[in-house]
């Protein structure tokens, strides 16, 4: 009878220990958080040619459209958000002649095609691009200008160096 009764108990624990662990199933959540700053990549730079005015020899420029056979620099553009780009003067390098009247301009497409100029430090202009994003494969162009200041050029190797600086934003 004693074994007959603990038999029983037992089962009966058993079962309750059953129903009670499907009357305590749990759920869990697990939450994923993520923050991806913006950020931009620079391609296919492609450096510039100065070539002298066609109307002024105290100029060179690397607008084909005031120079031709010139060349403005160029560099593709990629970025997951917009972008900020600024940058200065020219600088001489190798030994140039250091010319005291220097342009860049920064333009949305080719500036012999019709581009439309971003950026300008000249003649009171802003050094400061403001691009909305995301921006796929855009070439940007960068013209520069030497300016003798009416004087012709003296002659000589020219080489000058614009930098860029790209902020992802």
């Amino acid at each position: 009878m004693i074994r007959r009764f603990a038999l029983i108990s037992s089962l009966i624990t058993l079962g309750a220990i059953a129903i009670t662990s499907k009357a305590d199933a749990q759920e869990v959540n697990i939450d994923y958080n993520a923050k991806i700053d913006p950020s931009c990549t620079v391609g296919n730079v492609t450096n510039g040619k100065l070539v002298l005015w066609d109307t002024d020899d105290s100029i060179m420029d690397a607008n084909p459209l005031k120079a031709t056979g010139a060349q403005p620099g160029s560099f593709e553009l990629n970025c997951s958000g917009g972008a900020e780009i600024s940058f200065g003067t020219p600088v001489a390098q190798n030994g140039s002649p250091t010319i005291e009247l220097k342009r860049t301009e920064l333009f949305d497409g080719d500036p012999s095609t019709g581009g439309s100029l971003l950026a300008d430090v000249y003649n009171g202009g802003t050094n400061l691009a403001d691009l909305t994003g995301p921006i796929f494969n855009k070439t940007l162009y960068v013209a520069m200008a030497v300016n003798n200041g009416g004087t012709p050029l003296p002659p000589g190797d020219y080489n000058y160096r614009v930098t860029l600086n790209i902020t992802a934003k």
